[in-house]
């Protein structure tokens, strides 16, 4: 026992040796700034180190290495690599499962879809997905292991277009069969030609299968015109740079305000526009250092 525990705190080290590094964003550097906000509610989050352990595919087993008073490691470990072709879901991707998952009980998902600069086959090519969002701070070990999140970050092959509707279902509804997960919580996040998709996939099936979306950097007007106050039936957060010249800013300035002002029952609608900030919106998002806690807004709105 001691020296399986021997080779799971090396074989943990030298997953933070070789993975922790540098990711790059589709558009450079993020100026940062708190960016105004429009919204109907707000959350608070916590923080904390993140535990190391291992990951099998599917819905697999996880082993700890650290636990209460023990060894704690960067969350590097728990992030694990599944090539198109090695597991029977329909695309490559990496899976995140927080220490404890293999205790029976359900865990929210976390689905993350990235940028058009991360597009790729699945397979050698496959670690262009962690460039970015979620996954990258998985990577470098900025994920508090607090956070209950199932975190699916798929990766796709589009041939330089934004990932589709369907495309989204099937991440969503293979993860759902294939881990614990809580029906009541599902979650969709995006950036860019990621959070694109996102508003095309809520254009197409609503409220079905997702509790709530943090979209960034997108265009939901598409989405808008095809189904108007229904898209209120999950809860969105938007947020884009007010200088973003790649993905203009005035979709999420049209329909966000549409949104929040369609009839109650409606879900939360929020909508933050950062001043003199450019395409990359996300990485203060996502690293929460603009201080919106999109982390705990996304667990505080489940389904009904």
């Amino acid at each position: 026992m001691k020296r399986l525990i021997l080779l799971e705190l090396v074989a943990a080290a030298t997953l933070m040796a070789l993975g922790c590094g540098g990711g790059e964003t589709e558009s450079g550097a993020t100026t940062s700034g708190g960016g105004s906000t429009v919204a109907t509610g707000s959350g608070s989050g916590g923080s904390g180190g993140a535990q190391a352990t291992s990951s099998s595919a599917g819905g697999g087993a996880t082993v700890g290495v650290g636990g209460s008073g023990g060894a704690i490691e960067p969350s590097a470990a728990v992030q694990t690599e599944h090539q198109l072709g090695s597991t029977t879901a329909p695309f490559g991707f990496y899976d995140y499962l927080p220490p404890g998952y293999n205790d029976g009980k359900s865990r929210p998902l976390m689905v993350f879809f990235h940028g058009i600069g991360e597009n790729g086959n699945g397979t050698t090519d496959l670690d262009k997905a962690l460039k970015n969002g979620p996954p990258k701070l998985i990577k470098d070990g900025k994920w508090p292991a607090d956070r209950p999140f199932v975190v699916i970050s798929s990766q796709w092959n589009g041939d330089n277009n934004c990932p589709s509707a369907d495309f989204i279902h099937s991440v969503i509804t293979w993860s759902v069969a294939n881990y614990h997960i809580d029906p009541k919580r599902v979650y969709l996040t995006g950036l860019s030609c990621g959070a694109i998709g996102g508003w095309s996939y809520l254009g197409k099936y609503t409220s079905t299968e997702v509790a709530a979306a943090v979209l960034i950097s997108g265009a939901g007007k598409g989405a808008w015109n095809a189904k108007g106050c229904e898209l209120a039936k999950t809860a969105i957060w938007a947020f884009h740079g007010d200088k973003d010249t790649t993905v203009s800013p005035a979709d999420d300035k049209y329909v966000m305000p549409l949104l929040m002002a369609c009839p109650q029952p409606r879900e939360d609608q929020q909508f933050t526009l950062y001043p003199t900030v450019g395409h990359d919106a996300w990485t203060q998002t996502f690293d929460l250092s603009a201080g919106h806690d999109v982390y705990s807004w996304l667990l505080a709105n489940p389904k009904p």
